[in-house]
């Protein structure tokens, strides 16, 4: 039988941004037991670069909460830093005053858009502590890891006003001249995790907004989740 889907937000997102995910995975032809780890804006102001305790701590609950009630290991979908941090949920080592142990509650980790690498101010932090405690598929085999990437925008630091921005965007990530390709928020670079699966994809943007394509794209998201 499937395993039971926790959908964990990324950064400065809601669970509510979540919901046509799950209701898509809900439906034919997934079929999926899906919930949403409750992460509200708050939780996000409450955290920093150094300590995303309160984040995390909704993460745990939620996953180890499904995991008990249905009996079986969790599949985990990352959106953006929520990959990151339920990197960190996996480990045994100490963050900021918890052990999490989360490896035995999940059999899977989908990262949609995880920034894996990054040397801007506000995620290099939080980036590094995950990548020198759990460098990149660190559990495997016993938890399947998947990179799923996009690539929606090159940068261009003489191009159009989107290509300048995903050129400033994936600079700041990459620490480097941003003119690659990327999601638009994220270069490709920062996307693939060392030893994990890599799934990708084309045209789909970073984030979920109206008008643009998003991962939960009928016609996107089978590409990457049918086999999950």
């Amino acid at each position: 039988m499937p395993s039971p889907i926790v959908i964990v937000a990324g950064h400065f997102l809601e669970w509510r941004a979540y919901l046509p995910l799950a209701n898509r995975l809900r439906a034919e032809p997934f079929n999926r037991q899906v919930w949403i780890a409750p992460i509200e804006p708050y939780h996000w102001w409450q955290s920093s670069g150094a300590n995303f305790r309160p984040v995390i701590d909704v993460i745990a609950q939620c996953i180890e909460t499904v995991a008990e009630q249905t009996g079986a290991p969790v599949t985990v979908i990352g959106h953006s830093a929520g990959g990151r941090l339920t990197r960190k949920f996996l480990g045994e080592d100490d963050y900021c005053g918890r052990h999490y142990a989360g490896h035995r509650f999940v059999t899977t980790l989908v990262c949609l858009g995880t920034p894996h690498h990054s040397s801007a101010p506000a995620s290099s932090v939080s980036t590094r502590w995950a990548n020198e405690h759990y460098p990149g598929a660190f559990f495997a085999p016993k938890i399947r890891y998947v990179s799923v990437i996009s690539r929606y925008i090159r940068g261009n630091r003489e191009g159009t006003l989107a290509e300048r921005t995903a050129y400033a965007l994936y600079e700041s990530l990459l620490g480097a001249p941003g003119d690659v390709w990327g999601d638009g928020i994220v270069p490709e670079p920062c996307m693939a995790l060392e030893g994990s699966e890599v799934i990708r994809l084309e045209g789909v943007y970073h984030l979920p907004v109206p008008l643009l394509t998003w991962y939960d794209d009928p016609k996107i998201l089978p590409r990457w989740a049918m086999n999950i």
